[in-house]
This record gives C-alpha cells, structure tokens and sequence, in this order.
C-alpha cells in the first residue's frame, strides 16, 4: 500500500481536495515572504533616515563654513591692501572653501542614496501587494473549486449512496449498518 495516494475513486472529493490545498498553500508562500521583504523594507528606511541625518547635519555645517568664510573674506578685505601675496589667512580660506565643497558633495551623494533606498522601499511594498494579491486570488480559487467538488460529489454521488443504503437499512441486508 502507498503511503500516498491521491483519491482515485471519485474526481470530486480530488477536486475539493485541490481547492482546500489551493486555498491554504499560497499562505505558506505569502507569510516568509511578506516577512523577508518587510525586513528589507524596514533596513531601506534606517539607511533612508541615517542618510537624511547626515545631510542635515552635513548642511548645518555648509552654512556654518559658508557663514565663517563670508566674515574671512570680509576681514581679508579690509585688511589686506589689493593685490598683496597670499596670506595665512588666505590659505585658510581657501582650505575651508576646498573643505565645504567636500562636504556639500558628501552631503549629495547622501541625498541620491536616501533617492535610492525610496525607490527600494516602494518596489518592496509593490512586491508585497503584489504577493497578497496573488495570495488572495489563488484562496478565492480554492474557496470555489472546494464548494464545486462537494457540491458535486455530494449531487452526484453521495445522495445515491445515501439512497442505496437507507434502502438496504429497510429491506434488511445490512442489519450491522444501523
């Protein structure tokens, strides 16, 4: 005897059965799944609000050196006559222009990869809808083929049965059966 084999006897209890397997099955896909991509989805959103973070402070500090060397060049100005050699101060201006630029890059570099992770975030959330949505379809095809085969099984087979052995019960053949 096999330890598995699929009811041969009657197509419509093997209907009923696949609409049960159709409508429970999808779920064991969807539930891992939904929780990998959610996972996914929740790590996009850390990387999305460290980035945003570090833009912002990134642009605090822009302002502030933007700020310090507007008053260096101020200063500069009024102090050294036009067309005077290269001063400390100059130098230092210059490394802080160097320095801001470097940060307003790293801060927009930051700002394309929070654009990234969005774009990463929405994808997910679309495969997940797109999960559930196939999730549902296929439970909403094993609800029907289910009822179909009973149905059918019950219309076609079993009242017969049912009649066969309510008539064998009254004439007496089976006296074990009631």
């Amino acid at each position: 005897m096999a330890l598995l084999s699929p009811p041969t006897d009657n197509l419509y209890k093997f209907i009923a059965i696949a609409g049960v397997v159709l409508l429970v099955g999808p779920w064991f896909v969807y539930f891992p799944e939904s929780r990998e991509l959610s996972a996914r989805s929740f790590q996009a959103r850390r990387r999305i609000a460290s980035n945003q973070k570090q833009v912002e402070m990134t642009k605090a500090q822009a302002d502030d050196l933007g700020r310090q060397i507007r008053e260096l060049n101020r200063i500069e100005l009024q102090t050294l006559p036009p067309g005077s050699p290269d001063s400390d101060k100059r130098r230092e201006l210059k490394t802080r222009n160097e320095t801001l630029g470097q940060r307003l890059a790293t801060s927009e570099v930051n700002a394309a990869e929070t654009g990234v992770d969005s774009v990463e975030i929405t994808d997910l959330r679309t495969e997940i809808e797109r999960l559930l949505l196939g999730s549902i379809a296929f439970s909403i095809a094993g609800v029907l083929l289910s009822l179909l085969g009973f149905y059918l099984w019950f219309i076609r087979v079993q009242r017969f049965e049912d009649a066969a052995l309510v008539a064998r019960a009254k004439a007496g053949s089976s006296p074990g059966l009631l």
